[in-house]
């Protein structure tokens, strides 16, 4: 009986608006680092095209080292670099799909 007392007293803690709001912003990793790529070869042109995917993957973990900093989150450069790829991955696509449309 005590034991699901606790729970219950567990499931109704608030969530800390912090951390969700860190949460949120990590999940936005995607659509946050192809701007970040787009800025940067704004800002240098002369980056060369086969360095931007390492740039975007270095983009996500920057954004992911931030996040975890703002919040006092747990860093987690792994999952920033995943996150920077899908990005690009997202970005590739789109692009894909705008130039070729869906069919094979």
């Amino acid at each position: 009986m005590l034991s699901l007392m606790l729970f219950a007293q567990e499931a109704i803690t608030m969530p800390d608006p912090q951390a969700s709001a860190a949460q949120a912003i990590t999940v936005l990793i995607p659509i946050i680092v192809p701007f970040v790529v787009w800025g940067a070869r704004l800002a240098i042109p002369k980056i060369p095209r086969a360095v931007l995917p390492a740039l975007a993957v270095g983009a996500g973990v920057g954004v992911e080292a931030l996040v975890s900093w703002i919040s006092g989150g747990q860093w987690s450069p792994m999952t920033g670099a995943i996150l920077g790829a899908l990005g690009v991955f997202a970005r590739e696509f789109a692009t894909t799909i705008q130039q070729h449309g869906m069919s094979a």
